[in-house]
């Protein structure tokens, strides 16, 4: 099932998208996220040391196929090493790691490309520690993804295929 939505800016998505119980529930989880230490979002690049983020990201997709019983075929297939690849500076591929830390430690992370206008989200992972779940870590990254691909002029955000809540939301 395909979902598309199209908005002109930021403001118009958020005005038509996020209700106003889901801006005051998205603050309230932010708000806890930030009172638990110091939250970062940031954009890395080809050129950026990626590998210790990108190794943080399958540990955590790891982590989440244990808990629901499902085959990693990221870790079973050997597929890791091509992610890194992609990402490494020269690869010819413009990769965008989305990274939220919190305390300087991952906690959310978007494995995106970049293709002209267009942005592709492959994988997105988030910390399984129950002490921050609470704050939503993966629904605040991808509120700041949301508004940063606004912010860099892209005209396509394609989240990619299945159904989660978060695709439900935007």
């Amino acid at each position: 099932m395909l979902y598309r939505s199209q908005y002109a800016s930021w403001e118009e998505c958020d005005r038509l998208q996020r209700s106003k119980s889901r801006r005051k529930h998205d603050r309230q989880q932010g708000d806890r996220l930030g009172a638990m230490g110091a939250v970062v979002f940031e954009e890395l690049r080809n050129s950026d040391d990626t590998r210790s983020d990108i190794a943080t990201m399958f540990s955590q997709r790891s982590a989440r196929f244990r808990a629901m019983g499902i085959r990693d075929t990221f870790v079973c297939d050997g597929l890791i090493g091509f992610y890194h690849a992609a990402a490494a500076a020269g690869s010819g591929v413009d990769v965008r790691l989305h990274v939220l830390r919190l305390n300087g430690d991952i906690v959310a992370v978007r494995y995106n490309i970049v293709h002209d206008d267009r942005m592709f989200c492959l994988i997105s992972s988030m910390s399984d520690d129950p002490a921050i779940q609470n704050g939503s870590p993966g629904k605040q990254c991808l509120l700041r993804v949301m508004q940063t691909v606004f912010e860099a002029g892209y005209r396509v955000f394609d989240m990619g295929e299945g159904l989660t809540d978060e695709k439900r939301h935007w």
